[in-house]
């Protein structure tokens, strides 16, 4: 019996700055999204990473439904200066209809990345990556959950 399961993360942004840094900017417009996954026996999980690929493992599948990487972008006037931008969290658990999942192993900007990228450029996109870990006999629902981009002034 298949078990469709739709799974989206948004961001929450959280700019760590000292008051002379206040016209630094982040937005999260993009969420991660991991799509419709139809669920199994064995569970499994599925990682989006921040190059726009999907990977799905143990006995899960792919519905005919789109996924994303997260996308936040930040901003910074001159002069420029260094700036730390992390996930906080190193996993959350995402509340559903009947249940949880857990969302973990963050990305930034590229695949091997991790969770915390510095940089001093007046703007940045951010592409972020995920693995979402289905347990085995998951209950099929709509899952959502937020987690924290943090970003301090250097």
């Amino acid at each position: 019996m298949n078990r469709k399961t739709f799974i989206k993360l948004s961001a929450c942004a959280f700019l760590a700055l000292p008051v002379a840094a206040q016209a630094q900017n982040i937005q999260c417009p993009t969420g991660l999204d991991f799509g419709e996954i139809i669920g199994c026996a064995g569970g499994g999980s599925v990682t989006i990473r921040p190059t726009q690929g999907r990977t799905i493992t143990g006995c899960l599948a792919a519905a005919d439904a789109a996924f994303s990487t997260g996308r936040c972008t930040v901003t910074q006037p001159l002069p420029l200066n260094a700036l730390q931008i992390s996930v906080i969290d190193s996993a959350i658990d995402m509340d559903g209809e009947s249940g949880q999942v857990s969302v973990g192993d963050f990305k930034l900007m590229n695949d091997a990345g991790g969770e915390m990228v510095t940089s001093t450029a007046a703007s940045l996109s951010v592409p972020l990556g995920a693995t979402l870990r289905v347990k085995p006999g998951q209950t099929a629902g709509s899952y959502a959950g937020t987690f924290t981009i943090n970003v301090n002034y250097q």
